[in-house]
This record gives structure tokens, sequence and C-alpha cells, in this order.
């Protein structure tokens, strides 16, 4: 009997390993947004050939949100953001050129399918989305989903979409530019959206202390995020379409739709290019001829621009764990499921992912890297001892000792006849003048380096030598004795040692509340180092410890 082969059971599997993509020449309305306009590539064909502007239409009515906080422009970076525009100009010439040379040459849509495919199945990610490209897209790329509702948490009932669009103006479609729109939509996008399904917060955000999924500040991090991935397979690593739209919409506000689309031209030739830049500030507005713009593309460079400026602070991994931003790491630290989330390649090696990110922060001129040099070590050292004090080199340290050994030749010197005070009177300078009236000069300040001093004869030079050589054997015999009381019982607090020798006799002792038995213990302690006032007290200190030597 013939068997029949067996189908297989597993239609899942199947289905799992392969890619599907698609074709439009329209993209359906259940995947517009309320801000994506019909009918784009007549609006741009009526204004390049005839400069005639018309109102957009949506698929639903459409207030002018340019009130919202979404659509406020802000201008702090605006320095930052015409500098980045600046440097590509003085180094490409134009924008267009910074294209070629960032992302490669142009390719067709049957290529860039086949590496989309090719880094589906690099990053294990081959059939869990559709890949369709559309002609009518307000952008060069997006994600987008459809499923059960929130409240029903049925991550295995959802499905992913990614859409390109099939365009001239779209500048992601190039050889190394598609793997830098895969890195925006899919390692970014895709994945931080998969990883948000799996978390207890995805019904409820509000429960855990979590903003809405359309905040300003999740966007601004979600899409700083996805911009930074973005450079990251990138020949060159400058944020130029990022802080162009920043720009664009800051000038937004002063100009209007011809005069803008007019200024753009010192940065990007191409008009197309150009008109969708200037079509997406405008197509808010009840007029887009007139002056103003929709701000909500600021949120590109923004937030590029906070998590560069934040790389060490900032735990990444967190982020992946869902849809959260950047201030809301903290709060899902202990909640976050990290040990079934999906992550992309890049992100395996988390010190070389940082490193790139600080090449992007410091290409772009975000943050500064302190040169390893003289200034840097001088910096340290302020640092580290103030702005007064800094150690002095080896040299000065030497000098300093030397003239520490010759006080007492100084100060010897003093005895003789021939360097009186009356002579020093005789010196020009500022300070033997201060000094002259003063006993112990050479105690309080540094002598100047040049002085004009006699010399001496023979025998004063031998009394001087005499001199030093007794002081340092007093000063020896001071030590034995302190070493000696410093090993025995401790120094009387109120004792008969005489006040001028207290300060070298005496050690110091700490507080006791019981001083009363330290004072009752001194009237018959023999442990008196100091020169004693009376007769009996000498010879009662002899007689009962006859080592101590007076």
């Amino acid at each position: 009997m013939k068997t029949k082969p067996k189908k297989s059971k597993n239609k899942s599997a199947q289905s799992m390993n392969k890619v599907v993509i698609r074709n439009y020449d329209e993209t359906p309305m259940k995947f517009r947004s309320k801000i994506d306009p019909l009918n784009l590539e007549e609006h741009k064909l009526e204004f390049l050939q005839h400069g005639h502007i018309s109102q957009f239409q949506f698929k639903t009515f459409h207030d002018d949100s340019t009130g919202s906080k979404d659509g406020q422009i802000k201008f702090d970076l605006l320095p930052e953001a015409t500098r980045i525009l600046e440097m590509v100009r003085e180094e490409f010439g134009c924008g267009d050129r910074y294209i070629e040379q960032a992302f490669g040459p142009r390719i067709e849509v049957e290529e860039a399918s086949n590496l989309i495919t090719s880094y589906l199945k690099e990053s294990g990610s081959e059939g869990m989305m559709t890949v369709s490209w559309s002609k009518d897209l307000s952008c060069s790329g997006q994600m987008c989903w459809h499923g059960p509702s929130l409240r029903y948490n049925r991550p295995e009932a959802r499905k992913y979409f990614m859409w390109i669009k099939n365009s001239k103006d779209n500048l992601y479609l190039r050889e190394h530019g598609i793997r830098c729109l895969a890195n925006h939509e899919i390692a970014t996008h895709f994945y931080r959206s998969l990883n948000d399904g799996l978390q207890p917060w995805f019904s409820h955000r509000q429960r855990f202390g979590l903003g809405s999924l359309s905040s300003y500040t999740l966007t601004e991090s979600e899409e700083g995020l996805a911009s930074i991935n973005t450079m990251l397979e990138a020949n060159q690593k400058y944020l130029y379409f990022q802080a162009l739209t920043y720009y664009v919409a800051c000038k937004a506000t002063e100009l209007t739709f011809q005069e803008l689309f007019d200024h753009l031209g010192q940065y990007v030739v191409d008009q197309e290019l150009r008109w969708k830049y200037v079509m997406r500030v405008k197509r808010c507005l009840q007029d887009p001829g007139s002056v103003g713009g929709y701000g909500k593309d600021q949120c590109y460079f923004a937030g590029a621009v906070d998590i560069l400026r934040n790389i060490d602070t900032t735990d990444f991994h967190l982020m992946y764990a869902g849809k959260i931003s950047r201030e809301e790491i903290p709060r899902i630290k202990r909640l976050a499921r990290l040990d079934f989330i999906k992550l992309p390649i890049f992100l395996q090696n988390m010190e070389s992912y940082r490193k790139q990110l600080r090449h992007i922060a410091v290409v772009n001129g975000l943050i500064q890297i302190k040169s390893v040099g003289k200034s840097s070590q001088k910096s340290s050292q302020m640092s580290k001892f103030g702005k007064k004090k800094v150690p002095r080199p080896p040299s000065a340290m030497s000098h300093s000792l030397r003239e520490n050994s010759d006080k007492d030749v100084r100060c010897a010197s003093q005895t003789s006849s021939r360097y009186t005070p009356s002579s020093r009177h005789s010196t020009k300078t500022k300070s033997n003048t201060k000094h002259a009236n003063k006993s112990s000069s050479c105690r309080t300040k540094k002598q100047p380096s040049q002085r004009s001093v006699s010399p001496l004869s023979e025998s004063e030079s031998k009394t001087v030598v005499k001199m030093i050589y007794i002081t340092k054997e007093d000063k020896k015999e001071k030590d034995k004795k302190l070493s000696w009381w410093s090993s025995r019982s401790p120094s009387p607090v109120n004792g008969n040692v005489p006040s001028e020798d207290r300060m070298t006799a005496v050690s110091p002792v700490p507080y006791s509340p019981h001083r009363w038995l330290l004072r009752r213990r001194n009237r018959t302690s023999p442990n008196t180092l100091g020169k004693v006032n009376e007769t009996k007290d000498n010879a009662r200190s002899t007689s009962q410890h006859p080592l101590i030597k007076i």
C-alpha cells in the first residue's frame, strides 16, 4: 500500500521562516495617522511645477494643532542644530553630497528588499512582520501594528507592519541607508513595542505612574534613540537631517512656505527632499502658505541630544524593556521583566555601544573629551588641591630644604659683630626694613635670595659651629626625655611644671571628667620632666627616681 506524505502540522513554523514583502500604490487608510496628508504626489507636483500651495486633506477632520504641546516650536537647541548644518556644508558642500558619503549610492526596491530580508534573518526576526512598500508616505518609513485592544494583553494576536516609501525623496533607499533605516524601525521601534507587550504595565500605564503612549516625553525618547541607532551603520556620523528638521521648524515661525523652501536651498539642492521637509512643518496649518509651523518633528534632534549627553547615566537595557522615556527608567527598575526581552545585535556588547555613542556625540560637538596633556594634568592638580594649594616641583622642595638647613647658620650669624640689626637697616629692600624692628625675623618670613653678608673670620666661624653643635645636642636630649615620658604614665594636667616649659615637657592629654583624680595623683607623682623651682623637689625626685636627670 502506498502511504500518503504526511503534512506538516506546525504551519506557524513555516510562516515564521518567511519574510512577506508587498507593494502598494497607496497606503491603506487604517495605516495612516491623523496628520498624514492625502494625495501628497498631487500636492508636490502642483507646487514644483506651478508654485501653487493648496490646503492639505486628512482622513479625518483635523484642527490646527500648532498650539498644542506637541506642536509647539522650541528654540533651545537652535545653536547646536545650526552648527551641525554649517559643519556639513563646510566639509561636503551641501546635504546631497553628504547623503552619498553617509548612505552610499541609490539602489532599487528589489535589492533593498533582499537587504531587509537578510537583516531580519541575522537578527532572528524573520516572519514577525510584513514589509510593505508605498509611494505616498509622508516619511521615509514607519512601524505599525494592529490587534486586540490594549486592555486585552495578548502578544501573540498582534501583527506588525513595516512601511517604506518607494520614492526619490527617501534618502535611506541606498546601499548603506537601508540598514540604517532597519536600525531605526526594526531595532528600535519594533523591539521596544514587542517588549512593551510583555510587561505588566502594558494595559495599565497610569497605574504604574507612566505617561501615555502619545506623550511628548515618550515620543522624544523614542525618536531620539531611533535617530542615534540610525547613524550606527552610516559612514558619516553627523546628525544632519535631525538637525535640519529642528532648524526648519524654527525658521517656519518667520518664513512662509515658498520663502522657507528657497531658504533651504543652501543646505539641500534636491527639490523633492526640500519639499518634504517644508511640507511636514506646514501640513497642520489651515493656510500652509502662511507663517507658522508644527514642531513635533523637533523631537528627533532633541531626544538624540538628551540621550547623547547622558550616555553613562542611561540604562539602555531598561529602555528596551518597553515604551518608556528616559526619565521613567527609575520607576520600572524593579518591575521590568528582562529575562525574555528581545535586544538588537548592536546592544549585545554594551561597552562598544556606548563607545559608538560617544563618538557620535563628539563628532556633532555635543560633548567634549579632555585632552591628556599638560593642561589636563594642571586641571587635575587644581581640582585635587584647590586653586591656591598646588604641589611644588622637586627642585623647589629641595631649595626649601636647603634654606631650612641653613637657618641655624643665619640665626647664629646674628650674634656676630659684623651682622647686627643696625647693618640690616642699610639694605635697600622693603622686606629688610619691615623686619628691622623684629627680633626673630628668620622664623616668620623667608629672607631674600640675594643678600650682602660680610665673610666671617676663623674664630667667629668656630664659635658658630660650636653653637650649632650645642643646639643639636640639646634637641637630642629633649627628644629622649619626651620619648621616655610618652612611654610611661600620662602627663598631669595641672602639675608642677612651669608654664614656660609646659609646651615641651608635657604631652597633650585629652579632657577627662575625673580631673580631680589627676590633681590628687599629681601631688605625689614623680613623673615631672621640667625644671623644678625649689631644691626640696629636686632632692625628693632624685631620691625616688635616680634615672631622671635634671
